[in-house]
């Protein structure tokens, strides 16, 4: 067997395990967002193919590259091959009921990106090897309630990966390990943007005003939330408790 059709038969065979785990993904990251103020999305996972006189021959079992049914050989397709195989992977979604899915980057927003991104990551924390992730804007459009579900996500996230994320809520906020104000001011002409780690009293007060204000009452709020965060992480952090399990608001 020649090297050609040793590729086409991994490729095939690694399109068809692809094939088989795109509708479980599909149906574990709709399940994960409907928690995540997006309970009307449809979510599909596209694969495709492309043909190619170059490609890779893709067949049954033994394939005869470029043989015909008159020659008594089986008549098999070509397929354009890259390090990752035959397959060309698309995100598909729809986000109102009635609308057909449409590509991901092309329908949905900041946030609605961030919180698919969220959903996704956490479905496969445990397979994937990026070291850092970023998220902004991911409690755009959102309320408090559901403030508070994405922050322990975010968290449940954090124990695989490094994590920063930056947000308005202080429904999230709370969540942090480490939380810092991020400033910009007006200095001689310019903008200048400043960096500030908060604790302490200065979490509780950064917090208080994310709340709305800095009244006393708003402030112990703020430290009401940070406590109520702080149990639940800890709770979350006693051995043998998956940090991946669905949060209650």
């Amino acid at each position: 067997m020649d090297l050609r059709r040793q590729v086409g038969r991994l490729a095939g065979q690694l399109s068809e395990a692809r094939q088989h785990a795109a509708k479980r993904l599909a149906d574990a990251i709709q399940e994960e967002v409907a928690g995540l103020a997006l309970g009307h999305a449809q979510v599909l996972v596209d694969i495709r193919q492309s043909d190619s006189e170059d490609g890779v021959p893709v067949g049954t079992a033994d394939p005869v590259p470029y043989a015909t049914p008159s020659l008594g050989g089986e008549s098999i397709s070509t397929s354009r091959s890259t390090g990752q195989g035959i397959d060309s992977v698309e995100f598909l979604i729809s986000l109102n009921p009635g609308e057909p899915p449409r590509p991901l980057a092309r329908i949905a927003s900041g946030g609605e990106t961030s919180r698919l991104m969220l959903a996704i990551k956490t479905i496969l924390s445990t397979a994937d090897q990026i070291p850092i992730l970023v998220f902004d804007e991911i409690d755009a459009g959102i309320g408090g309630r559901v403030g508070s579900v994405l922050g322990q996500k975010l968290w449940g996230l954090s124990k695989s990966h490094q994590v920063l994320c930056v947000t308005h809520l202080p429904q999230i906020a709370c969540y942090a390990d480490h939380h810092a104000k991020v400033t910009k001011l007006a200095s001689h002409d310019r903008a200048v943007t400043s960096v500030e780690v908060l604790d302490g009293e200065a979490r509780v007060a950064e917090l208080s005003q994310m709340l709305g204000s800095d009244s006393g009452a708003t402030r112990t709020n703020a430290l009401e939330m940070l406590q109520q965060a702080n149990s639940w992480k800890e709770s979350k952090s006693v051995k043998g408790v998956d940090v991946h399990q669905k949060g209650s608001g």
